[in-house]
């Protein structure tokens, strides 16, 4: 049993479940394939629908909710009777966020900013595609603008000088797998440097 998860969330999953077939596959009427709690599937939550003989995979959507699941369950029903004991593997998901983001402003006008954005990379990059970087009005990408797209192996985006963040407070750094972006960010606070002298007097 082999989980492939390109969603890139904790507690979330996307993508697919496989498995080899029983030595006598000729019995099986169907495969039910489930997330569970324990083994011994007590609680448990069906991924898809039962699956015909011959079928050994089921796909599921991103942001597929496993809180309080640890394992795959596939019950075998043959001849009209489900087994008691399924299959079992344990859930092991795919993880992967940036260790941080930092961001310097080096415009000194009030309202602009420019200066680079750093990020650490994530220790799990198997799905990694690139990293989506955008400009939010807050820390969970409320009215989120783009500011770049960069590519894996690459950590950091230069905002150009005299780009004006108006209502925008935040940078957030989001990682992407080929099929999905993860939903929740890493971001930084956008502290606008302002130059201007104080009480000037001639």
């Amino acid at each position: 049993i082999i989980l492939f998860d390109r969603d890139l969330d904790k507690d979330e999953v996307g993508g697919e479940i496989t498995w080899d077939p029983p030595t006598e596959e000729r019995i099986v009427d169907k495969y039910r394939v489930f997330f569970q709690v324990d083994p011994a599937g007590s609680e448990k939550s069906q991924v898809d629908t039962d699956q015909p003989p011959g079928s050994l995979t089921v796909s599921f959507p991103e942001d597929t909710n496993i809180t309080g699941m640890e394992y795959i369950g596939i019950f075998i029903t043959a001849f009209g009777i489900e087994q008691q004991t399924p299959s079992v593997a344990p859930i092991v998901e795919t993880i992967s966020s940036v260790g941080f983001v930092a961001f310097t402003d080096k415009d000194l006008d009030n309202l602009q900013i420019g200066g680079t954005i750093y990020w650490g990379p994530p220790p799990e990059i198997t799905y990694n595609q690139d990293y989506v970087v955008y400009y939010a009005q807050s820390a969970t990408g409320d009215s989120r603008s783009v500011a770049g797209v960069v590519p894996l192996g690459t950590n950091s985006l230069t905002i150009p000088l005299d780009t004006y963040h108006t209502q925008f407070t935040h940078f957030l750094v989001y990682t992407r797998s080929v099929a999905y972006e993860q939903t929740t960010p890493v971001g930084v606070e956008i502290y606008d440097h302002d130059g201007l002298v104080t009480n000037l007097y001639f």
